[in-house]
């Protein structure tokens, strides 16, 4: 019985004891939470206080920033409308320059056109003076007996080079050269050599084509017109000569004749090799015959 009245009492000291050291530590539990929130409170409103500082700062760098740009924009704004009002002004200028230089071309091109009238008339007067001068020379001739007989003259004019040798140099000494005449307008292609008779294109010529080279009514030997003697002995020679007046001579027979397009005729003649082709109208080319011997005399003028 005393053990269970001891028992009894110490169940009941125990239970009486128990909550006495509960409540302290449920009030150290609401002390340390309403501390621990004071503390999240605080640390809530500091980071607020942070946050709207930054966002302030934030605005006011961006505030910055925009008014710094709206003002580049505002000066680059102004200074477009100043190259605008230069561009114009340059516009203008250009325009009234153009409107100049429209009025010199237009002058230039009518002075072209009167130069090209004035280069015509001073061609046409140029061809009448050579006709006026070939027939001042036919009419000398006549009455000087000295001068060259027209009966053996078969052609003579003078010839602007217009090309040589505009399809490639075949030969080393010889030269193709292709020309117009002045005043009958006849074409000529002649081979010549090189070495002995210089010419260039560009340069003028007067190239006379005889049956003989006789200055008087005697006639030469009948070997000279076969070609068959020492003709450059006679050019040589004492007596005076047609080939005295001219630098370059040659001897040759006309081998072909070519009157199959009417008015417009060519005469070939082959001196020793180096051809020659005058093509014209068939009144200067009447005389020619094939197998007739010519000289063919040049001098450059």
């Amino acid at each position: 019985m005393a053990s269970s009245s001891q028992s009894t009492s110490a169940l009941a000291s125990s239970s009486t004891t128990a909550p006495v050291s509960a409540t302290p530590l449920l009030a150290d539990i609401l002390r340390d939470h309403q501390g621990s929130q004071a503390e999240h409170k605080r640390a809530s409103e500091q980071l607020r206080k942070d946050a709207v500082r930054d966002i302030g700062d934030l605005c006011d760098s961006a505030t910055a920033s925009l008014s710094a740009q709206l003002t580049r924009v505002l000066e680059n704004q102004r200074e477009i409308e100043s190259l605008s009002r230069d561009c114009a002004h340059l516009v203008q200028n250009h325009t009234r320059s153009t409107v100049k230089w429209t009025k010199l071309v237009d002058q230039f091109s009518t002075a072209l056109k009167e130069l090209g009238d004035v280069s015509n008339w001073a061609h046409v007067i140029e061809r009448d003076m050579l006709d006026v001068a070939a027939t001042l020379e036919l009419v000398h001739a006549s009455l000087n007996p000295t001068m060259e007989k027209r009966d053996n003259i078969l052609f003579s004019d003078t010839f602007d080079i217009k090309d040589i040798d505009k399809d490639g140099k075949k030969f080393d000494r010889v030269s193709r050269i292709d020309a117009r005449s002045q005043t009958h307008d006849m074409s000529l292609i002649l081979d010549i050599n090189s070495e002995l008779c210089k010419l260039d294109a560009g340069d003028k010529f007067k190239l006379t084509l005889a049956s003989s080279l006789s200055l008087s009514d005697v006639k030469e030997p009948a070997a000279f017109g076969k070609g068959e003697a020492n003709w450059r002995a006679y050019v040589n020679g004492e007596e005076r000569s047609l080939a005295d007046d001219y630098e370059y001579v040659m001897f040759g027979r006309v081998y072909r004749y070519d009157d199959a397009s009417g008015s417009k005729v060519s005469a070939f003649v082959s001196f020793g090799g180096l051809l020659a082709c005058l093509e014209g109208d068939i009144r200067h080319l009447q005389s020619f015959v094939v197998g007739d011997s010519v000289y063919l005399l040049m001098k450059t003028i």
